[in-house]
């Protein structure tokens, strides 16, 4: 699962490279990480695109991050899927409905980053300010990382800061990530969230 995250850091970090330089980015073998960026297909987390050569044969492919669900089927259908499933939360428990507090566009956007949260296996705790405060907080637990990122940390945060913007932008709407507080105890680490009001008229 580690190498996986390390494979998508990569991708993040320098687009457009095809799997030899990813594989060797990470250090692992060329098929182990073309099984990984299968998955992170899948996930609707990366998508490949064909690269002309003008030479016969199957054009060398190259990969990228998703940043528009139009960029993936999976990804697509995940965003579809994650909005009917606030929606029925909503209904049958109407406390998780935070738009009177936050604003319709917001809300949407937070019930995006904790179903994205939930489906990576951990348990968001939302701490959403009163109706004159912009900040939001999430506690996150447990890190599955911990243990096994010392000499990664920095790559790992990385990689879920920037899946985590990814997310706030394809729910459009004001919320923005603060910044990604690692482990403030132990196996918890927090998110900060605010949203950016237009500014006020003189």
């Amino acid at each position: 699962m580690l190498s996986r995250l390390l494979i998508l850091g990569e991708v993040q970090r320098a687009p457009g490279r095809d799997i030899e330089a990813i594989a060797s980015a990470v250090g692992l073998h060329v098929n182990t990480a073309r099984d990984h960026l299968a998955t992170l297909e899948d996930e609707g987390l990366v998508f490949r695109t064909p690269i002309a050569t003008g030479r016969r044969g199957r054009p060398p492919v190259v990969y990228r991050p998703v940043t528009d669900v139009e960029q993936n089927p999976a990804a697509r259908q995940y965003l579809a899927l994650a909005r009917r499933e606030s929606r029925a939360l909503h209904h049958l428990a109407p406390e998780t409905d935070r738009s009177a507090t936050l604003g319709d566009d917001a809300a949407r956007q937070l019930d995006a980053v904790e179903t994205h949260l939930a489906d990576a296996g951990l348990d968001p705790v939302v701490a959403a300010g009163g109706s004159g405060d912009d900040g939001v907080t999430i506690a996150l637990s447990p890190c599955h990382y911990g243990a096994a990122i010392d000499a990664d940390i920095d790559t790992v945060c990385a990689v879920h800061e920037r899946l985590i913007r990814t997310t706030l932008e394809q729910t459009p709407g004001p919320m923005r990530l603060e910044g990604i507080e690692p482990f403030v105890e132990p196996g918890v680490c927090r998110l900060r969230l605010r949203i950016e009001r237009p500014a006020a008229r003189a």
